[in-house]
């Protein structure tokens, strides 16, 4: 029995298991770029953080969002219906791996630029939205998606300062962003070059 061996055995294990895990990020979206933040150690860092009240579980809801924080741009309905395959009411991080993997494996196809600009225009007047009409639309009554700040955060991200915005533009900003996630610090100095000055 040699002790080096084993070692060097179990970290190529451990290494292969590493890249499998590497690609349960969803696929690149038609039109986009290739996915990042999507390695085992972002995967848990977004379950980690999605696990508010840290017993190894997420909710449905949460686990939703584990499935878009890996890169899937689906309408809630679809990865509600993926999720439900597996009939819990929570998810551990093994379990959630087991469907980034069958979603991968039955080659849905991820959003394109061309179908969330179809999405875009359906809340538009025109070929660009209104900010203030997008505010009304995502951020007020009961399935609100997120308070009126954190949608001004969401458009500061995005690079988007303006009164209204072009839906095919908007489409691939948040495509760009949803493929390569803006870190913090970055976000914040990128959206502080970009904004105008009054």
């Amino acid at each position: 029995f040699r002790p080096q061996c084993f070692l060097a055995t179990a970290m190529s294990n451990a290494d292969a298991h590493r890249r499998k895990l590497d690609r349960l990020g969803a696929p690149k979206p038609k039109d986009g770029e290739e996915m990042t933040m999507t390695s085992q150690k972002d995967l848990e860092a977004a379950f980690g953080m999605l696990d508010e009240d840290r017993d190894g579980k997420l909710t449905k809801s949460e686990a939703i969002n584990f499935l878009i924080c890996a890169g899937w741009c689906l309408p809630e309905e679809e990865l509600d219906s993926e999720l439900s395959d597996v009939q819990r009411s929570h998810f551990s991080f093994q379990e959630l791996c087991e469907v980034l993997r069958r979603l991968s494996s039955s080659k849905t196809e991820n959003l394109s630029v061309a179908q969330l600009t179809t999405s875009l225009l359906y809340l538009a007047d025109n070929e660009s939205l209104g900010l203030e009409h997008l505010n009304e639309v995502v951020c007020t009554g009961e399935k609100a998606a997120m308070s009126p700040e954190e949608l001004e955060n969401v458009l500061d991200t995005l690079g988007v300062f303006d009164e209204s915005v072009d839906c095919p533009e908007l489409a691939k900003r948040i495509l760009d962003a949803v493929c390569n996630p803006p870190t913090k610090a970055g976000a914040a100095k990128s959206a502080k070059s970009a904004k105008p000055a009054k």
